[in-house]
């Protein structure tokens, strides 16, 4: 799913608004990627933000796992450090699996791995097609592609860069063959958190080697 700036709220804080989620297959298990902050030239992630990928493990529509990021302020070098935690859905507390710093790396040692930092956005179209379906959507028509090479297809947020968040999860740990994937951003209030953000995508059976044994 992707969307950039497009509702008030983001544009308040764009690096609390998601633009783009992600759920694939890895190296060693499951990928989950949150894209924030779009045409930005990167400004770091917000301290004291929650950035979550909360996950639907028996398909009943609400998450019964949360990981959850949360940023602390950048260094002279625009680093900045991380905490990633995991809620589990009758646990409050959480429990910290990971530390880091933008940029780089991090892993547990074969069940966890993460990384957040700058990255292009990955979005690519070409001018000529987004002027032929506004103008067809406008006249309730068909969109004509047949003449698209997908070779001249031009990056038109070329030049300007996501925040991305990335977790690879090990089978081990989603040991299901369905799986509901959201992310969203929150931030405290004197109410409790306020979702700033929310975006889904949705991967199911065994072709994405979720779970399998």
């Amino acid at each position: 799913m992707s969307q950039q700036l497009d509702w008030e709220l983001a544009w308040h804080d764009p690096r609390l608004d998601i633009c783009d989620v992600y759920l694939f297959r890895g190296t060693v298990g499951t990928v989950l990627v949150m894209d924030v902050d779009p045409l930005s030239g990167y400004h770091g992630f917000r301290p004291q933000g929650l950035y979550e990928f909360k996950l639907d493990l028996d398909d009943d529509g609400v998450e019964d796992v949360t990981f959850s990021f949360t940023f602390d302020e950048a260094d002279a070098e625009r680093r900045q450090r991380w905490v990633l935690r995991r809620f589990d859905r009758a646990e409050a507390r959480g429990v910290v699996l990971l530390t880091g710093v933008t940029g780089e790396i991090c892993a547990d040692g074969g069940t966890v791995r993460a990384l957040a930092g700058p990255a292009a956005d990955p979005s690519s179209m070409m001018d000529a097609r987004i002027a032929a379906a506004r103008t067809t959507v406008s006249g309730l028509g068909r969109v004509a592609v047949e003449d698209f090479v997908l070779e001249e297809a031009a990056g038109l947020l070329g030049g300007t860069d996501v925040g991305a968040i990335v977790i690879e999860l090990a089978d081990e740990i989603l040991a299901t063959r369905t799986v509901g994937f959201w992310g969203a951003t929150l931030i405290d209030t004197d109410s409790g958190p306020f979702v700033m953000s929310m975006s889904a995508a949705l991967q199911r059976g065994s072709e994405c080697g979720l779970g399998v044994r």
